[in-house]
C-alpha cells in the first residue's frame, strides 16, 4: 500500500509544529521530541504514531511505500533530514547494516564507561546512551539503577546481558 500526500498534504500549522521539533545542524536534522528505545523519533500524524524519519520522507517526497523501509544514509536514528533518507527493502537495510558494521556485538563496558553512564543519569536519555555505547537500552537502565558502590568498581568489571558481573577480582 502506498500513502500519497498531494502537495505534501500537511497543513502549514502541522508542518510548523513538525519543524519546531527539529534541531538542524550542518549535517543531520535531529528530532528533539519523543523517541523510541532505539533513538528513532516518534510523531503523531493522521491519528497514527509514525517514526519521525518516515514522516519526514513523506513530507519531502509526497508518497511512501508502506512495504518498504525508510533507511538512514547517515546511520543516526534521530535524524530526519530528507537528504539522508531513502527507501529500501528489509534485505537492503540488513545488507546496509552489515556493510557499515552495525551488526557487531556489543563490546564489554569498562569501569570508566559504567561510571560515565551512571553520571549522565537524568542528563542524557538512555536511548541516546544505548546508541552511543552500542548496547541495549535496558542495560543502560541496569547501570543507572546499579547498587554497586563506585569504590567497588575496578577494571575487572564489565556489563553483559543487562547485569553487572564480576570478571576477576574487585579492587
Amino acid at each position: 500500500m502506498r500513502v500519497f500526500l498531494p502537495n505534501c498534504g500537511i497543513s502549514k500549522k502541522h508542518l510548523s509544529r513538525f519543524f519546531k521539533k527539529i534541531e538542524k545542524t550542518d549535517d543531520c536534522w535531529i528530532w528533539t521530541a519523543g523517541k523510541d528505545r532505539a533513538g528513532y523519533g516518534l510523531a503523531w500524524f493522521i491519528n497514527k504514531l509514525w517514526k519521525a524519519h518516515r514522516l519526514s520522507y513523506l513530507v519531502a517526497n509526497g508518497s511512501i511505500d508502506n512495504d518498504l523501509m525508510v533507511m538512514h544514509r547517515c546511520d543516526n536514528p534521530p535524524c530526519v533530514n530528507p537528504d539522508h533518507l531513502k527507501q529500501g527493502t528489509a534485505k537492503q537495510n540488513s545488507a546496509d547494516m552489515y556493510k557499515k558494521k552495525r551488526n557487531r556485538p556489543a563490546k564489554p563496558l569498562t569501569s570508566a564507561d559504567i561510571l560515565t553512564i551512571r553520571s549522565l543519569k537524568g542528563i542524557k536519555e538512555a536511548s541516546l546512551l544505548a546508541w552511543v555505547y552500542n548496547i541495549p537500552e535496558p542495560r543502560i537502565h541496569s547501570i543507572f539503577e546499579s547498587r554497586i558502590p563506585d569504590s567497588d568498581i575496578g577494571d575487572s568489571w564489565t556489563i553483559r546481558i543487562g547485569k553487572t558481573v564480576k570478571m576477576g577480582i574487585i579492587n
